[in-house]
């Protein structure tokens, strides 16, 4: 499994839920996007993302974009990013720029990634 995923909430200022919204998650290696829209529940899920790194747009009538620029899909782990929209024009944005959690609190799975270099001086 060389895929992981990423999945949130898209709400207000208040903490309302955002139906039917605009995500855009767009590889940073590769150029390549997805579209999906929130379902009724202001929810988003992208599934067997290849992995690295990604930005992620999202947009609703009435409120401004909001740009997530440090995104990181790793193996069979998901990243969950909740994003709050602002109100404002469709052509005014926020760029959020940060780095992913070391902890995920999500669930209790423990996992991690085996570089090439240590299999290689495995005797």
């Amino acid at each position: 499994m060389t895929t992981g995923s990423v999945r949130g909430v898209a709400s207000d200022s208040s903490g309302a839920l955002i139906p039917g919204a605009s995500v855009v998650l767009s590889s940073r290696n590769t150029g390549e996007s997805s579209l999906h829209r929130t379902n009724d529940a202001g929810i988003f899920v992208f599934l067997s993302q290849p992995v690295g790194a990604y930005t992620l747009e999202v947009s609703a009538t009435g409120f401004r974009k909001e740009v997530v620029d440090a995104v990181v899909v790793q193996v069979g782990q998901p990243t969950t990013v909740n994003v709050s929209l602002q109100p404002g024009a469709g052509s005014e944005s926020i760029t959020v720029k940060g780095e992913s959690p070391l902890l995920r609190t999500e669930d209790s799975d423990q996992s991690s990634v085996v570089n090439r270099e240590l299999l290689d001086g495995l005797p």
